[in-house]
């Protein structure tokens, strides 16, 4: 007969956990982020690790890590391409925009997903995806924002199913809430105006004032994910959260 052991109050926030992600196809990044682990690493199997720029502040893994924008990031190798899936779990730390995933240069190229809040009662006023295309010579910034007010502060899962070429669209989905949002089609002869490869935390211009935002975890995939695979990676992930930190995603 054995004998269990139960240690009140102990931390197990740094114990190694396996997690292997159900979805591997397009995979081109993946990193939970929080707790002693680099900072940098992708657990993407095969692919390239991230390089840390300034110094982003990590808090436990039921914390994640604290960037901010243009100053303290991950800046990762996966390029922009035509048709990606952005999944990230992130927290505004205070007001305006908060970029997760973005290579957006201040001017008319790039790829953001963020969200906004309101600088007079720093609510979180929803959340955005954002990418800017050409079609017959012109460039379109092409938008989905979801008009949610949710308090700051509080873990969001977003995830972007992003197909901007000729006839795709943008579908943007905040996971924890449920709510779904899928922009027009794009017009005949649409391409992205791509940018540099996608950072974590920042991109390369600031958006508004700078602002910071807490991250937990972000997926980055080479095509656009259907429904199914997103509910399936989400489910896993949220497991996750919840059985080994206790945190609701």
């Amino acid at each position: 007969m054995g004998i269990e052991h139960i240690i009140a109050d102990t931390d197990a926030s740094e114990l190694g956990i396996g997690y292997t992600p159900l979805i591997t196809s397009g995979l081109e990044y993946l990193n939970f982020f929080g707790g002693s682990s680099a900072i940098g690493r992708n657990l993407a199997p095969g692919k390239d690790d991230g390089v840390v720029v300034g110094t982003p502040v990590a808090g436990t893994m039921a914390e994640g890590t604290t960037f901010r924008q243009t100053q303290n990031y991950l800046q990762t190798s996966v390029a922009h391409t035509g048709a990606m899936t952005l999944l990230a779990v992130g927290a505004s730390v205070g007001e305006y925009e908060t970029l997760l995933i973005s290579n957006y240069t201040g001017g008319d190229i790039g790829m953001s997903l963020m969200m906004r809040t309101s600088a007079v009662d720093s609510q979180l006023l929803g959340s955005c995806i954002a990418t800017y295309i050409a079609s017959g010579g012109a460039k379109t910034l092409k938008e989905v924002v979801t008009p949610e007010t949710i308090p700051v502060n509080t873990f969001q899962t977003l995830v972007a199913q992003v197909n901007n070429v000729d006839g795709g669209n943008i579908k943007l989905t905040n996971l924890s809430t449920g709510l779904s949002y899928t922009s027009s089609a794009y017009p005949a002869g649409s391409t992205p105006v791509i940018s540099g490869n996608l950072r974590i935390g920042s991109g390369v211009a600031a958006v508004g004032p700078v602002s910071s935002t807490e991250i937990l975890f972000v997926a980055i995939y080479s095509r656009v994910l259907s429904d199914d695979e997103v509910a399936a990676l989400y489910a896993q992930i949220q497991t996750f959260y919840l059985a080994s930190k206790a945190v609701v995603i």
